[in-house]
């Protein structure tokens, strides 16, 4: 005698309670960069300059000579939100009704924690990377698209100072040209600020780092806490190379690829040379949940604005392939 099972489907188990999510990249530019809030649709951020040319002391009397110019960097932001609405029956056919409380009318949901952690992890992403990489022009990413970001605005200002461009970054060029970056292109004037920063993707920082250690150059073992920043002092100077994960090429887009403009791309300069704007950048993590009635459905709505600016791109370095 023997089991007849030809009438069942084979069982799945399905009835978890642990939800696995797929990592994602987080962002990081708001907390080294210059960032001001209070900012509902665009700020003038003055500037001063003023002269001081020198004069022949050996005779009284008074003739002006210096010139004070008071200027302004405007700083745009754009409104951008993030919403959705969910049918919590939709759940009652599955294993998810286990999310569900008990009775026939569903206003919440055990995953509502779950859904906004990870739309806010999404939106931080995102965000960060369209600081950087956005460009009004380019059409196939939602994020990309509301905003020109650090590159789009430094590459129309037309008058940062240029790297040597190469092909591509590999282990065999890239010190050559982080080095070129650091002692030969970097305006004096910046030496004694103490934030000089280079801006690159994560991807290329590990190019860098792998070359480093080859070199010799880089002999230590950083803690787990230090390597998760991807920071480093680069050896025999006190710049901080630092990578950003908003600037790796290989950054998701909604259709399609990411545009050549923004890819193994590198920036250098003061770091309160790079402005961020927000009306609340606390709005970036406050999301409305509500059950609306009239729909029947659960509703997420996140709504913030952003802009970001450099004052002075002519004392930015950058760096882009051939």
């Amino acid at each position: 005698m023997a089991f007849s099972l030809s009438a069942l489907t084979a069982y799945v188990e399905e009835n978890k309670a642990d939800l696995i999510m797929k990592p994602i990249t987080g962002s990081k530019i708001f907390d080294l960069i210059d960032v001001r809030q209070g900012i509902k649709s665009g700020m003038k951020i003055p500037i001063l300059e003023s002269t001081a040319p020198a004069q022949s002391g050996s005779a009284c009397g008074f003739t002006s000579s210096g010139t004070t110019t008071v200027s302004q960097t405007t700083l745009n932001t754009s409104y951008i939100k993030v919403q959705e609405a969910i049918c919590l029956q939709d759940l009652e056919a599955y294993f998810t009704q286990k999310y569900l409380p008990s009775g026939s009318k569903e206003e919440t949901t055990f995953l509502e924690a779950e859904i906004i952690n990870r739309k806010l992890a999404n939106i931080a992403t995102k965000v960060g990377q369209m600081i950087m990489q956005g460009g009004t022009t380019y059409t196939n990413d939602s994020y990309l698209k509301q905003l020109n970001g650090f590159i789009s605005q430094i590459d129309t200002a037309g008058n940062a100072v240029a790297a040597s461009q190469t092909a591509g970054l590999t282990t065999a060029n890239i010190r050559t040209v982080v080095e070129e970056i650091i002692f030969q292109k970097l305006p004096l004037a910046l030496s004694e600020t103490g934030d000089e920063v280079v801006f690159l993707g994560v991807d290329n920082y590990r190019i860098l780092l792998q070359r480093l250690m080859q070199d010799g150059a880089y002999f230590y073992t950083p803690s787990a806490e230090t390597f998760a920043k991807n920071e480093i002092t680069y050896p025999g100077t006190n710049v901080r190379v630092i990578g950003l994960n908003e600037m790796n090429s290989g950054n998701a887009v909604d259709t399609g690829s990411l545009p050549t403009a923004v890819k193994n791309r590198i920036l250098a300069g003061s770091l309160k040379n790079f402005v961020a704007g927000f009306d609340v950048r606390a709005d970036l993590s406050d999301f409305d949940v509500w059950f609306s009635k009239d729909n029947m459905q659960l509703r997420f709505n996140c709504r913030f604005n952003i802009g970001c600016v450099n004052h002075f791109t002519d004392q930015i370095v950058q760096y882009k392939n051939l």
